[in-house]
């Protein structure tokens, strides 16, 4: 696979009240350098609404991701934030919360790859050293590194 994680899309310690905010500040970079489409702000909040993406595992993670037609270029957004944010759990009930810590928010242009690196990054969350690495540091470069070798992205 040929996505690369770009430290300039990792995010540490996002200050963030709601999972909106959490979508405005990371889709809002990725629309200012034109990566994604001017709809996929909205396509986001509209999609977790129906799927949501929250992971109940410690600390709580997000996949928050929308259909491909909203994207131009491929990318992967990682953000820690700086408190835990409510993102709906992930096939639970309707008000079945988790409070997400980090967040792994995929543009990605092939609806084929949504798949498969969400698989990816399900797999690696299950790693307790994955996560720490992720939450332990404020270097973006370390992050991005982390990620694109635990999900076997080129480098």
């Amino acid at each position: 696979m040929s996505i690369l994680i770009d430290p300039e899309y990792v995010f540490t310690e996002l200050d963030a009240e709601t999972r909106q905010d959490v979508f405005e500040e990371l889709g809002g970079a990725l629309l200012a350098d034109g990566r994604v489409k001017d709809d996929y702000i909205a396509a986001l909040a509209e999609r977790e609404e129906g799927c949501p993406t929250g992971l109940p595992v410690p600390g709580g993670v997000a996949i928050p991701h929308t259909d491909a037609s909203h994207v131009n270029q491929d990318t992967i957004v990682i953000a820690t934030l700086a408190k835990p944010v409510a993102f709906r759990e992930m096939g639970g009930d309707a008000d079945d919360r988790v409070e997400v810590s980090t967040v792994f928010m995929l543009a990605l242009a092939s609806a084929g790859e949504h798949l498969e690196v969400l698989q990816k990054i399900v797999k690696s969350i299950q790693r307790p050293e994955f996560l720490e690495t992720i939450r332990s540091t404020t270097d973006p470069q370390v992050i991005a590194d982390t990620a694109s070798e635990a999900f076997g992205l080129d480098a």
